[in-house]
């Protein structure tokens, strides 16, 4: 485990939000471009990594924060017709208890897959995971009350995953925060007490 500050932690896998996407109305390589814009104000996407049939995991390994690598990233793709997953580390954009502005690298990573085997009732399949908890009120930091944190950042993670709905299409499959039951909810995270795990 890694403090970042004193009010909230970083390690992997703290939160996770599933989504499904029943119906595409987009080819892979569009809803994985328009993945990667709607991120703005919550992440800058970083590195992402796809898997096809043919050649298996790091198929494809892009920094698409540097335009060349981009432009890479879109044209393998219409290249291809077996990528099976994306998978893309996001660095994370927040705001400071005092209101200064910085990036937590690899704050978070999405995995979009399409036609998963357990789900073939569903064409693509988005799970977005936290590694840190800097967006809950009460958080596992050495000082647990991450409230001026929050306040200032829930709201940039509440807007990311509406737009993942509204945007995209995505619809909520499942929430996995074991350690914040009490504040987890479709849209991140909400103060104890004001909702139940959604």
């Amino acid at each position: 485990m890694t403090f970042h500050g004193d009010t909230w932690r970083a390690k992997s896998g703290t939160a996770s939000w599933a989504f499904r996407l029943a119906q595409s109305t987009a080819a892979y390589r569009l809803l994985v471009t328009r993945f990667l814009h709607e991120c703005r104000g919550f992440a800058v996407p970083a590195i992402v990594r796809l898997a096809t049939r043919r050649d298996g995991e790091n198929a494809l390994v892009v920094d698409v924060r540097d335009k060349e690598q981009y432009r890479r990233l879109a044209a393998f793709m219409d290249a291809r017709d077996d990528v099976e997953d994306a998978e893309i580390s996001l660095d994370l954009t927040y705001e400071s208890a005092e209101g200064k502005e910085h990036l937590l690298h690899g704050g978070a990573t999405a995995w979009l897959s399409p036609e998963c085997e357990a789900h073939d009732d569903h064409r693509f399949w988005l799970v977005v995971t936290l590694h840190t908890d800097l967006y809950a009120f009460v958080s596992w930091g050495r000082n647990r009350d991450n409230t001026a944190v929050a306040k200032r950042n829930a709201p940039r993670l509440e807007t990311f995953l509406r737009r993942l709905e509204e945007e995209l299409g995505f619809s909520l499959a499942e929430i996995d925060a074991p350690s914040y039951q009490d504040q987890a909810y479709r849209y991140g995270f909400r103060p104890p007490g004001s909702n139940a795990l959604e």
